[in-house]
């Protein structure tokens, strides 16, 4: 986002949030610019105004960076499938996974791809006992899927560049 861009989305906290500015001097308005600038460098104009103006119709308080980037990361997210629709897709691509298994891996969502990691562990899954797979596996999935959901919701808040910057993580680490 340009800089004009971040004034604008400054403007617009100005006029929604007048008492969180009435202290604050030119310095501290440049400042706060500077650090919009930095924080949202890899977002636009649009995702950025947008989630301001969601979070202005419902927020009686001035957000943080964190309440923004947070409201667009929901704003660009499909409607996710259950946890149980996600177990759902793995015990199918189990069962099919015998003979089949790179075949099933490309079908599942991204979500349980992450899970499962390799078409080879479908297929070792598939020479499961049906009673281990319904109690242990399942409750392993339903506890990993809810970490899985939450590390790739953190690094698309925070932002793959700024991870990267700090040397957090490599690029093909991250799930869009």
């Amino acid at each position: 986002m340009s800089r004009k861009e971040i004034s604008k989305i400054i403007l617009i906290l100005r006029t929604s949030y007048p008492y969180a500015f009435k202290d604050m001097g030119e310095e501290e308005i440049t400042n706060m610019v500077e650090l919009y600038e930095e924080m949202f460098k890899d977002n636009t104009y649009e995702e950025v105004s947008r989630a301001i103006k969601c979070i202005v119709n419902t927020n009686e308080y001035m957000p943080t960076i964190a309440t923004i980037k947070t409201k667009i990361y929901e704003l660009k997210q499909p409607k996710q499938e259950s946890n149980s629709e996600l177990w759902d897709s793995l015990l199918n691509a189990i069962g099919n996974s015998s003979y089949h298994s790179e075949e099933e891996f490309e079908k599942l969502p991204l979500l349980v791809k992450e899970y499962i990691r390799s078409p080879r562990q479908l297929q070792e899954m598939a020479t499961m006992p049906s009673d281990e797979i319904h109690t242990v596996v399942k409750g392993q999935f339903l506890k990993q899927i809810e970490v899985i959901k939450q590390n790739i919701k953190e690094n698309n808040i925070v932002g793959k560049n700024l991870l990267q910057e700090k040397g957090y993580i490599q690029l093909e680490e991250v799930i869009d």
